[in-house]
C-alpha cells in the first residue's frame, strides 16, 4: 500500500500569438510556471471512492471521468489540502484536473503521461500552458506547436531565470471570464488577423526567447508588454478595457512608468503581473504598489519562476499505517 501527494504549479498564461480565421481553432501561445499558489492533493488506498477538502465538486468530477475512462478498480481517498483560486487567470482548473487524475492512476498503477490525461479530461484544447506547466514548469511556448490526439505539444521550454521575480496584482472584486461566456467571447470575435498573428510570433521568436536565453530582462519584458497590448486591445470588446480590471490597469500603467521590466494580465484575468529584476526590487514596488491602492480590493504577491512541474511524494505504507488511515 503506497500514499501519494502531489503538488502542482500555478502558471502566468502570457498570451496568445496564433488565433487564426473566424472558427479561431489555430493556437499559439506563452506561459509561465509560478512557484504559488499551488494544487495540493494527498491520496491513499481507502475502501471505496472518496473526496475531501478544496474544490470538492470538481474533484470528485474530474474522479470519475478517470475511473470510467480507465475502467479503474483500486478506490481510493483524496484529500484536497491547497487549491489555486478559481477563474482568477492562474489556471486553476487544469492543475487541478491532472493532479487527481495522476493520483488515481498511479495507485492503481497505471503509467499515464499528463498530455494523454489532459487531452481525455477535455483540457488543453485552446493552449497547451497549462499541460506543459504541470509536466515541466519554466517558460513555455507552444506557437506552432503540433496537435497530437491528446492534446497540445508545446514546441519550446526555457529555463526562467530564479533571480527574476513576478508580482501578481489580484483584484479580489472580480472573477475573469470563463465557461459558457468564455467560449461566446472567442465565438464573438473570430480570430487573429494574418498580419496581428505574423506581429505576434515575430515579437515572441525575435524577441523574447531570444532575450530570455540570454537573461536580458528589459528587452524580454518589452516583448512581454508589447504582446500583452495587442492582445489586450485584441480582447477589449469583451473585457471592456484592454485589461478586465481597470484597478489592475492603473497599477500596471504605474508600474510600467516606475521600473518594471514587464507588465500585462494573465489569461481572462482580472490578475494582473509585473515581471521585475530582482527580490529587493521586487519589495520597493509592492510597497509602492500598496500605497497607492491602499482601500481597494486589489493585493499583491511576490512569486518566484518555478522551472520544474508537478512533484509526486511517494509513502509506502505497512499494514498499520495504512489500517490506521482507512480506519479499516
Amino acid at each position: 500500500m503506497k500514499s501519494i501527494k502531489i503538488t502542482a504549479p500555478a502558471r502566468l498564461h502570457l498570451g496568445f500569438v496564433g488565433l487564426e480565421g473566424q472558427s479561431a481553432k489555430t493556437h499559439g501561445a506563452l506561459g509561465l510556471a509560478i512557484d504559488q499558489p499551488a494544487t495540493v492533493l494527498e491520496a491513499h488506498h481507502y475502501p471505496k471512492w472518496k473526496v475531501s477538502g478544496n474544490a470538492l465538486n470538481k474533484a470528485v468530477k474530474h474522479m470519475n471521468t478517470v475511473r470510467a475512462v480507465f475502467s479503474l478498480r483500486q478506490p481510493i481517498y483524496i484529500k484536497s489540502i491547497q487549491s489555486i483560486p478559481e477563474h482568477i487567470g492562474l489556471g486553476s482548473g487544469t492543475q487541478l484536473a491532472l493532479s487527481v487524475a495522476t493520483v488515481c492512476m498511479q495507485l492503481n498503477d497505471h503509467d499515464v503521461s499528463p498530455e494523454m490525461i489532459s487531452g481525455l479530461l477535455g483540457r488543453g484544447a485552446r493552449s497547451g500552458i497549462g499541460t506543459a506547466a504541470f509536466s515541466k514548469g519554466g517558460f513555455l511556448v507552444d506557437c506552432q506547436a503540433e496537435k497530437t490526439r491528446y492534446a497540445r505539444v508545446i514546441s519550446k521550454r526555457i529555463e526562467f531565470p530564479d533571480g527574476w521575480r513576478i508580482i501578481l496584482i489580484i483584484d479580489e472584486s472580480y472573477q475573469g471570464i470563463h465557461d459558457e461566456t468564455e467560449v461566446n467571447a472567442f465565438e464573438s470575435l473570430g480570430g487573429f488577423s494574418t498580419k496581428l498573428s505574423t506581429d505576434l510570433k515575430d515579437v515572441l521568436l525575435n524577441q523574447v526567447v531570444p532575450a530570455l536565453e540570454v537573461r536580458d530582462i528589459t528587452a524580454f519584458g518589452n516583448g512581454i508588454s508589447l504582446i500583452q497590448k495587442q492582445v489586450g486591445d485584441f480582447f477589449k470588446p469583451v473585457q471592456g478595457g484592454r485589461f478586465l480590471s481597470q484597478r489592475v490597469a492603473d497599477v500596471l500603467d504605474y508600474a510600467e512608468r516606475n521600473g518594471a521590466a514587464g507588465i500585462g494580465q494573465s489569461s481572462w484575468g482580472p490578475t494582473g503581473f509585473i515581471i521585475i529584476d530582482g527580490t529587493a526590487a521586487a519589495l520597493r514596488m509592492k510597497s509602492n504598489l500598496e500605497k497607492l491602492s491602499s482601500g481597494s480590493d486589489v493585493r499583491f504577491d511576490i512569486r518566484a519562476p518555478r522551472n520544474s512541474g508537478a512533484t509526486i511524494e511517494v509513502e509506502h505504507l505497512d499494514a498499520l499505517a495504512h489500517q490506521a488511515m482507512t480506519g479499516n
